[in-house]
């Protein structure tokens, strides 16, 4: 079967058991291929805490007005 005809969670799965014994992000604990060595976060975890950053700053400066 082909990468392309493959679903995107078939393809997940296929890389978690690949990349079992590699380092895993510490706030979720999965092994992503896109692991940051310095921090050990994911691109995903990073990405939602800058999001929730973001949020809190917006409504702090709401609050203020």
């Amino acid at each position: 079967m082909s990468k392309e005809n493959r679903s995107l969670t078939e393809q997940i799965f296929d890389n978690i058991e690949k990349t079992h014994q590699a380092p895993r992000c510490k706030i979720c604990g999965l092994a992503f291929p896109r692991l940051n060595q310095k921090t050990m976060i994911c691109d995903l975890c990073k990405h939602a805490k800058s999001m929730d950053e973001k949020k809190k700053k917006t409504n702090l400066k709401k609050w203020i007005k």
